[in-house]
């Protein structure tokens, strides 16, 4: 028994020493945190106000931090997701792919706000930091001066001058006019029939409150650009006109916004066809903010139309690397991926994200048109037929793909039914049109193509951008007309 006792003891002694050589707390300086993520802001007072003001709070930080390109800073709709996650914030952090997350509570008490943060490890669990801040609710602007200040001195050592510029920078001095922009960008980039509307009218408010309020304007432009490429020949026009001028006011209240030049640039790719223009404003919003992902995105499409597969790739990569979870991004992938002929990896790539998104129309009409350029019909005509069969809407997209997968499985009634139903959506709806050029082009209808692909142009049906990568016109390519299309649309 004595022995025994012994051998406890040694055996207690040692997995104590073990222990606590293996536990040791890790010192800041050698946590290398290199991606982060700022988890809105718990509200204690579970109002709207108190939403969106929390919110402005947190998207501030993010905007503040992430231009700094010291680190990564996971997007506002990476995060803003968190509350309805049901995870905890470590949880949430690893699916963010983090190293750390800032996570905290915001109250609003007798005209005083109080917010309680902590920044967490997410490798080992650590906290790392913590710090409690109370200020008069109309100092909301010092509040998010004294968080950003505080942690950027801890995650980057020795700031700039500049970069100390860009953490003190206010989007507006008026705390109401950022709650009514917060509540346009939510309603923006929700899924409501009347969104366009009433992000609208949130926006004007935040403008009426603060006519400098650039940012306010540049919600405004993508409120309307955004419409107008819903909608078809001068309806669109009409929305589009606004967009710019919103964009412009936007430019000249605010030249160092990361934001204001995504605008433009996506105004300058979808509507004007100003190639060499958008490139410019993507590239500078990239310059302001490297954590833009929305940035990234939309250079990758551009990139994409031109025929700059490598370049487009490297920048899709960015865009997901800086938010990992985004659907949307997610979703650039297909036609990226189509028009620089991976359709290999294509496929992979859309059954994965089938898995975990499965009513994803826009994956499955991807998939099927991977399957269709690898000529698999028999598999692009059960998707095709079942699609339709559930939906009361015909869909111009798997009409089109269908009509020359029953063509080329010799379904010739089929087939000449599914053209049938494209023509009569191709007039009203330039969107199919433009689809119905490529099955003109597959039949070897090439005048018919070329006056489909002309009413196009006129009518600056946004599709057209694709015309130069689009794998369905190869047949189009050596004719002067196709060359003459991409000479005005400066795609060549």
């Amino acid at each position: 028994m004595i022995a025994v006792g012994l051998i406890s003891v040694l055996f207690l002694t040692s997995f104590t020493l073990w222990f606590s050589s293996n536990s040791k707390v890790i010192p800041f300086s050698e946590r290398s945190i290199k991606a982060v993520a700022i988890l809105p802001l718990r509200n204690l007072n579970e109002n709207e106000s108190s939403n969106a003001l929390s919110l402005g709070l947190t998207d501030s930080l993010i905007s503040r931090l992430g231009s700094l390109n010291r680190f990564t800073v996971r997007p506002l709709d990476a995060v803003e997701k968190f509350a309805k996650s049901g995870k905890d914030a470590l949880g949430f952090g690893e699916e963010l792919k983090c190293d750390a997350v800032l996570e905290g509570t915001f109250q609003a008490i007798e005209n005083r706000l109080r917010v309680n943060v902590r920044l967490i490890d997410i490798r080992d669990g650590a906290q790392i930091w913590t710090a409690n801040f109370d200020e008069t609710e109309s100092d909301i602007f010092k509040l998010q001066d004294k968080i950003s200040a505080q942690v950027a001195g801890l995650l980057a050592k020795n700031l700039t001058a500049q970069e100390a510029q860009i953490l003190n920078k206010k989007l507006t001095e008026n705390a109401e006019a950022l709650r009514f922009y917060m509540r346009g960008r939510a309603i923006l980039d929700k899924k409501f029939s009347d969104k366009f509307e009433r992000a609208a009218a949130e926006f004007t408010k935040a403008i009426a409150l603060d006519p400098t309020f650039a940012l306010a304007y540049s919600g405004l432009a993508d409120t309307y650009s955004r419409r107008g490429n819903d909608l078809t020949g001068e309806a669109g026009s009409e929305f589009y006109t606004k967009a710019e001028f919103y964009a412009q006011k936007a430019l000249e209240l605010d030249a160092e916004s990361a934001e204001v030049y995504v605008s433009l640039g996506r105004l300058k790719r979808m509507r004007y066809w100003d190639w060499a223009g958008a490139e410019n404003d993507f590239t500078r919003a990239i310059s302001l903010n490297p954590n833009h992902a929305d940035a990234h995105l939309f250079y990758a499409q551009m990139l994409t139309l031109l025929g700059r597969c490598d370049e487009s790739l490297a920048e899709l990569r960015k865009a997901a690397d800086i938010n990992p979870i985004s659907q949307i991004i997610m979703n650039a992938h297909f036609p990226i991926l189509e028009s620089c002929g991976k359709y290999e990896e294509a496929i992979k790539f859309a059954e994965e994200f089938a898995k975990f998104d499965t009513e994803n129309r826009n994956t499955k009409r991807a998939l099927g048109t991977f399957l269709f350029h690898k000529g698999e019909y028999a598999k692009v005509i059960e998707m095709g037929e079942r699609v339709l069969s559930n939906d009361s809407e015909p869909k111009f997209g798997w009409l089109s793909l269908l009509s020359t997968a029953y063509r080329r499985t010799n379904q010739n009634d089929k087939a000449e039914d599914a053209f049938r139903r494209l023509e009569e959506l191709s007039q009203t709806d330039t969107k199919a049109l433009y689809s119905l050029a490529m099955n003109y082009a597959e039949l070897d209808r090439i005048d018919e193509a070329f006056w489909a692909l002309q009413k196009c142009f006129e009518m600056r049906e946004e599709r057209m951008i694709w015309i130069k990568v689009e794998p369905r016109f190869v047949h189009l390519r050596g004719d002067g007309r196709f060359q003459e299309l991409l000479r005005k649309m400066k795609l060549n």
